[in-house]
Parts: C-alpha cells; sequence; structure tokens
C-alpha cells in the first residue's frame, strides 16, 4: 500500500478485514457467485482451509480449488 505505484487494492474475503488504508477497498464476498471484478494489472490469492477445518473433501475443494478457479476466471474475463 505504501508503493506510489499502485492506485487501489482490491481484496475479496470471506470476512471483513480489520485493515482500513485509503487504497484498500475491501469487499466480503461469495465465491460461489462472484461480482464482476475491475479490470487489475496483478491478482495475488492466498484462499485456502485444511480438510478438518473444512469438515469434508467436498467443503475442501469448494475453498482450494472451486473458489481459487472461479477467482482466477473472473480476473481474466475481460
Amino acid at each position: 500500500m505504501a508503493d506510489d505505484s499502485v492506485v487501489a487494492i482490491h481484496a475479496l474475503g470471506r470476512r471483513p478485514l480489520s485493515v482500513r488504508h485509503p487504497k484498500l477497498i475491501s469487499q466480503v464476498v461469495d465465491f460461489t457467485a462472484l461480482p464482476a471484478l475491475p479490470p487489475v494489472d496483478e491478482v495475488y490469492l492466498a484462499l485456502g482451509t485444511t480438510i478438518k477445518v473444512a469438515g469434508s473433501q467436498v467443503a475442501f475443494r469448494a475453498v482450494d480449488f472451486d473458489a481459487s478457479l472461479a477467482v482466477a476466471r473472473a480476473a481474466g474475463a475481460r
């Protein structure tokens, strides 16, 4: 956020962020129904869980594969 070449940071998450910054645009989203994403230069994805936390293979896949793929597709759909 301190980099002057960065205009805005769009953070998508399952829960609200506690961090606040003028460049930070935080959105709580449902990764099974992502909103339209703005055009971006870069995407960083830090989304994941464990089978123990997820509770099942299906729930684990929904986070670690399906949600990650949805973000990649939404970011690439311009």
